[in-house]
């Protein structure tokens, strides 16, 4: 696990947002998805600021879903200006997102490095 954080640190470091965040899912052999927080601008309501896209999502939709989900697990990191990790539990948008795509397994860091998990 510990080599996974350290990958998926360096997903995080491309994020320009104040909070850089990173997903990354996985089965038993392979990375099959990767994704960071990252400003969205819509045109309709540029005048209105920007929103983000979260982590989950992006690495969700860079997924190849002609695979078996049930086997997948999404490691969601976040990475504080200092290195150190702060909370990285998905909100309830992105855990429904994560439900529709199958994922049933899901590891986030809590603000003093350690690993928990929730089974979706």
């Amino acid at each position: 696990m510990r080599t996974t954080v350290d990958y998926i640190k360096k997903i995080a470091s491309k994020s320009r947002m104040k909070f850089r965040m990173a997903a990354l899912v996985y089965d038993e052999d392979e990375i099959v998805g990767t994704g960071f927080n990252n400003p969205y601008v819509s045109p309709k309501l540029a005048n209105r600021g920007y929103w983000s896209v979260h982590a989950e999502i992006d690495a969700l939709r860079k997924m190849d879903y002609l695979m078996d989900t049930n086997k997948l697990v999404m490691v969601v990191v976040r990475i504080k200006k200092d290195g150190s990790f702060g909370s990285s539990k998905p909100c309830p948008t992105c855990v429904n997102h994560i439900r529709k795509a199958g994922i049933k397994k899901v590891i986030y860091m809590n603000p003093d490095g350690t690993e928990t998990f929730m089974e979706i």
